[in-house]
């Protein structure tokens, strides 16, 4: 049995095992990292001692502009997207029992996707009303794909084929939006599609730094409950879980994390899906669920520094190298699944 840590605050108790703790310090270490090196590098490379100065008394006007005008914004909206996609990953696969339900294959990214363009293409939206659109996109989608799933229980591997087939019929609604969208519109809406955090700006960030910070909080409080719940549903009844508030408050906090990650960066595709997998690995069981927050932003920094600089100076939307890194673990995932025995149904 691997090791654990109490944790108790006058809010919550956290108990956290010492690989969870040991693989967040590794990942925090590297991410300060990555954040260090992408300010520096680029078409306007910086020194140490320039970033240093831009948050001295007399800054470089050029390094200033550069570090905080454009790639401090990027790399905080990577940050605040990852998590989000990691911490939404990890909770629906939680709840179905079933690595496959992400909110990326399963349509809620698309959903969210489906009321971010409709807000700006039908009623001309910007700023906060298209975040309103992309979380009224995401529920609808979730309370659709639930009910169409829906038979004697939700069975995990029926809830994932109806949600892939949502997400590919919303996605075509996307398509025909653009449509009648103009030709600067559109342009920009085929970037943000494909999953780009080349236009993060202060609005994004003074709505994303405080939410995320309020989904992360709300699942500290959910871990316990949620490793519970992975048991199975009887075990966790027998326990005197609060089975419906749980399964309530985990896909509330779930969606709006789906939501605020696909109004920063897009839909991008697989950070959702493989930080959850790779977090419960790492932390040696249980749903992982702020590890797997940790991961999505590491995971969708480093994909937006290798899409920023690989090419240079070409830049290149994140979700394609997201897309080269995700792809083969879901077909991975898929043989495993195939290949095992098949999982019990979550009641």
């Amino acid at each position: 049995m691997s090791r654990s840590l109490t944790l108790r605050t006058p809010v919550l108790s956290l108990r956290l095992r010492v690989a969870a703790l040991r693989t967040a310090a590794l990942l925090l270490a590297f991410l300060a990292g990555l954040a260090l090196w992408g300010m520096m590098h680029g078409d306007y490379p910086l020194t140490l001692a320039q970033i240093a100065g831009v948050f001295g008394a007399d800054p470089d006007p050029m390094a200033e502009f550069i570090v905080t005008g454009l790639r401090l914004p990027r790399i905080a909206g990577a940050l605040i997207a990852g998590a989000g996609f990691g911490l939404a990953g990890a909770l629906f696969q939680t709840l179905s029992r079933n690595d496959l339900a992400s909110p990326d294959l399963i349509g809620f990214s698309a959903g969210a996707a489906l009321g971010a363009v409709a807000s700006v293409v039908l009623m001309g939206a910007t700023g906060l009303a298209v975040a309103g659109g992309a979380v009224a996109g995401v529920a609808l989608t979730a309370l659709v794909i639930t009910a169409l799933a829906w038979r004697d229980g939700l069975q995990p591997m029926r809830f994932v084929l109806v949600g892939v087939g949502i997400g590919l019929m919303l996605y075509a609604a996307v398509d025909y939006l653009l449509t009648r969208a103009t030709g600067m519109e559109a342009e920009a809406a085929y970037r943000w599609l494909a999953g780009s955090l080349n236009a993060v700006g202060p609005t994004e960030l003074t709505l994303g730094l405080p939410v995320i910070t309020a989904l992360l909080l709300a699942a500290a409080l959910l871990e316990r409950g949620m490793a519970r719940l992975a048991l199975g549903a009887e075990v966790a009844a027998s326990l005197g879980l609060p089975l419906t508030a749980l399964r309530v408050a985990a896909a509330l906090t779930g969606v709006l994390a789906t939501a605020l990650a696909v109004y920063v960066a897009g839909p991008v595709a697989f950070v959702a899906f493989v930080s959850g997998p790779v977090a419960r690995r790492l932390a040696g069981g249980g749903p992982a669920l702020l590890l797997s927050a940790l991961l999505g932003a590491t995971f969708l920094t480093a994909a937006d520094l290798a899409a920023r600089l690989a090419f240079a100076p070409t830049q290149l939307p994140v979700g394609i190298f997201t897309a080269l890194c995700g792809a083969p673990v879901l077909i991975w995932q898929i043989r495993r699944q195939g290949r095992g025995p098949a999982r019990k149904d979550a009641s």
